[in-house]
């Protein structure tokens, strides 16, 4: 009759790690980033490549507290203003946060300043002692002059940041100084241009030009350019310019010229003109509309407060300015209503508005963008700043296609919308390492490059890669970095559970038959015609079964043979006996991985030591073991690519003596393979793997048995693999790669020391606890771990 039998399972398991090693988890995938910014005082998203350990290496790093310390430090909330003007005979009243709508909070927490970059100004003069200029490195050229204009022009571009009055968008920028009291005074555009070159030759990165020409107290526009053209169709450019302004042919030349070779190292940006009638963009402004080639490295801005939700998202703006109009392709809009230092002490102040200081909010972003970004153009920072900016409020009516599928909308009004440091500043599209020569060419995905390692080569591809930083690149072709440890991700995929179910099912000490010598007897049912035993099993319990590797561990997380990399195969084998021992045969595979495959064969000559198959033996074997998508464990995350053939040589020895049982094996095996992705060579590679023990059977009682063991788990001993990956750019764009050398060896030698006792507390009721200790965990020095098991089971 058949019955049924009820039983009682209590499991339980504990793991720890801790210690000071090294080592370094890998990226899993980018997460968050984009393009689109918040403004208006929204909180950006941040860019990040997160871990499997839960950490995270950010590629752009907005320290939320410190950005909320910076927004209500007292220079940051001078730009806080509820304001009354009288503008043109209608009284305007509003509340606006210049600084806080540019997220300059933001750009600043990353510890951005603008230091090491210079922004040149072009204005009627400077107040150089004022406490917000006074300090800095300053250089002048021509004629200078004393001027609340350009005094305030200066603060808001780069006032000092140092607990007082207010500060500048890069308070860490130097400036040189100019005006255009000499071209004024000599009719004439060649003062302007040799200001312009001179700038040039200092190394500046922006020239700010918060100034126009007027005709009869009117701004001259572009339309009154290409009228001019029209009624005099033979004029060139700098007779135009001539004919309407009244400056010389010769000293607009000399100017277009000098303006079109500071384009080609830095940022021309020019106010719009404050007329809000206007029909046609300044002249100034517009000079790009004119001469062909400036536009890729000139901004033009536009003054206007923005009005916010209640989630403090920019519904509108509300311009004090004229239009963008001609140049909106390449115009942004800043609050052009300041707090901003004046010329009559040096710690004077006022409040002010127009275009002339929403202009320096953005020169000074550039410098921020500069100093971010060393190694990209003039015309890339222009970029990054209209593809990145805030035109959440308006409707576009155009696109500028800034490649690679960046579209960014702008309409005639606004531009591209206001500007957003903070959006700037992150990847603008996809992000991802470089597999061409330019970089804006194609990239990949973080995860095609990313490897996971296990614990055979421990710590040996984080402390490897770790010194070198991996550059990714955005759809602009902008260069953000990592530390390149990050493509080694460290498996920490826990085997706890499963480990737990199968000691749980293990046998109780008093049921189970310890096999130290040569045969199928406790593994699986076996056959034996003609003399030969047959049989089936793990692959790791086939080589136990040979006397050449433990058996698949329970308590044990790590391997000490390279036939535990076949974790879920099947292992088939064959033994026959000869004089003094046997001589076996075996294959195995796992194929339940359509992109890791691990297939092997092996032999093994047993020898009884003492001429009884229960008596002291040694067994010797070798084996052949191919890995598809993997080297020793080691896996793309794509899935894939890697290739190994292994050789191995195993031994093995069980000594009875008396109440104990003493075992060993060892194993030394040499890999040859081939890389992958990023893995781009691999160098024959030796690794290896003991352990040794002791069995007593009953220590306590006649039903329990307690094994002591120290292990090795499978380690790499030598062997060398190469990564190569982007590592920078140059300003031209060119990628620059690298080779990296992976010394394979770990950096430790992982020791395990395990104890697993095991009794019957009577026929119906099992006990059985294993601890583990751990030196230099997955060989990294100075890990420890630890684990421990316990099972109760009753049957009833």
């Amino acid at each position: 009759m058949w019955h049924k039998t009820t039983s009682v399972l209590i499991a339980l398991a504990l793991v720890g790690c801790g210690g000071g090693g090294g080592g370094g988890g890998g990226a899993s995938g980018a997460s968050g980033g984009g393009s689109g910014g918040s403004g208006g005082g929204g909180t950006p998203s941040e860019t990040f490549l997160a871990a499997d350990d839960g950490s995270t290496e950010f590629v752009t790093a907005f320290n939320e507290i410190t950005a909320t310390s910076i927004r209500n430090e007292s220079e940051f909330t001078a730009q806080d203003k509820s304001v009354i003007f009288n503008l043109g005979g209608s009284i305007i009243s509003f509340a606006n946060t210049s600084y806080a709508t540019i997220n300059l909070h933001y750009a600043l927490s990353t510890g951005l300043t603008g230091a090491g970059e210079t922004i040149a100004i072009v204005d009627a003069g400077y107040l150089t002692t004022h406490d917000e200029i006074f300090g800095k490195s300053i250089s002048t050229f021509g004629s200078q002059a004393i001027d609340d204009h350009g005094t305030g022009v200066a603060s808001i571009a780069a006032g000092n940041w140092d607990s007082s009055g207010t500060l500048g968008v890069a308070p860490g920028a130097d400036l040189h100084l100019s005006t255009y009291l000499d071209s004024a005074s000599s009719v004439s555009f060649t003062p302007l241009a040799n200001a312009t070159l001179d700038a040039l030759s200092d190394g500046v990165i922006v020239q700010n030009n918060s100034w126009g020409i007027e005709a009869g107290g009117v701004d001259l526009t572009l339309q009154d350019a290409l009228d001019y053209m029209t009624a005099n169709p033979g004029a060139n450019l700098s007779q135009t310019l001539q004919g309407i302004s009244g400056f010389s042919s010769a000293g607009w030349t000399n100017y277009l010229s000098a303006v079109d070779q500071f384009t080609d190292q830095g940022v021309v940006v020019f106010s719009a003109s404050n007329d809000d009638t206007t029909t046609s963009a300044a002249i100034m402004a517009a000079l790009p509309e004119l001469y062909a080639g400036l536009d890729d490295a000139w901004i033009v801005a536009v003054n206007g407060y923005p009005t916010h939700n209640g989630g403090g998202e920019i519904t509108n703006a509300n311009l004090l300015s004229a239009q963008c109009m001609e140049v909106a392709a390449y115009c942004l809009v800043a609050d052009g209503t300041v707090y901003l230092a004046n010329s009559s002490g040096n710690s004077s102040y006022n409040i002010g508005t127009g275009t002339s200081f929403a202009a320096p909010q953005i020169a000074g972003g550039v410098a921020l963008l500069a100093e971010a970004f060393p190694n990209i153009r003039s015309d890339e920072i222009v970029d990054r700043l209209l593809a990145s900016a805030n035109n959440s409020f308006f409707t576009p009516t155009a696109n500028v296609d800034f490649g690679n599928g960046v579209l960014h909308g702008y309409n005639s009004e606004f531009g591209h919308g206001y500007m957003d440091l903070a959006a700037a500043l992150l990847p603008i599209g996809s992000l991802g390492f470089a597999t061409a020569s330019h970089a804006t060419g194609a990239t990949a995905a973080i995860s095609t490059g990313t490897i996971s390692t296990s614990g055979i080569h421990g710590d040996a591809f984080a402390t490897a890669l770790s010194g070198t930083n991996l550059a990714l690149f955005d759809s602009l072709g902008t260069d953000f970095y990592v530390n390149a440890s990050l493509l080694a991700d460290a498996d920490t995929t826990s085997t706890l559970p499963t480990r737990l179910g199968r000691y749980a099912r293990k046998k109780s000490a008093k049921r189970e038959f310890t096999q130290g010598g040569f045969s199928f007897g406790t593994h699986s049912s076996t056959f034996s015609p003609t003399g030969w035993n047959f049989g089936a099993a793990t692959a790791e319990d086939m080589g136990a079964t040979f006397g050449i590797a433990p058996s698949k561990s329970s308590i044990f997380e790590n391997t000490t043979s390279i036939l535990g990399l076949a974790q879920n195969g099947l292992s088939l084998g064959a033994t026959k006996s000869l004089k003094n021992g046997a001589l076996g045969f075996y294959s195995f595979a796992d194929l339940t991985d359509t992109d890791e495959k691990v297939m092997g064969i092996g032999a093994v000559r047993s020898f009884n030591l003492d001429g009884t198959t229960r008596g002291t033996s040694l067994s010797f074997g070798l084996s052949t073991v191919v890995e598809t998508g993997s080297f020793l464990g080691i896996t793309s995350y794509e899935g894939g690519g890697f290739e190994a053939t292994s050789s191995t040589f195993n031994a093995g020895a069980n000594w009875p003596m008396g109440a104990y049982n003493l075992f060993a094996t060892a194993e030394m095996g040499l890999s040859v393979g081939e890389g992958t992705g990023l893995v781009t060579n691999i160098a024959p590679t030796l690794f290896s793997g003991f352990a040794v023990g002791v069995k007593k059977d009953q220590l306590f009682s006649k039903n329990d048995a307690l094994t002591v063991s120290l292990r090795q788990p499978l380690r790499i001993e030598s062997g060398n693999a190469t990564m190569r990956f982007s590592v920078g750019r140059d300003k031209e764009g060119n990628v620059l790669y690298e080779d990296v050398n992976i010394a394979l060896a770990p950096s430790a030698r992982q020791i395990d020391l395990g104890f697993d006792y095991q009794t019957a507390l009577d026929e119906n009721t099992d006990l059985r606890l294993a601890p583990v200790a751990s030196f230099n965990h997955n060989h990294t020095r100075g890990e420890l771990g630890a684990s421990a098991m316990a099972v109760f089971l009753h049957r009833f």
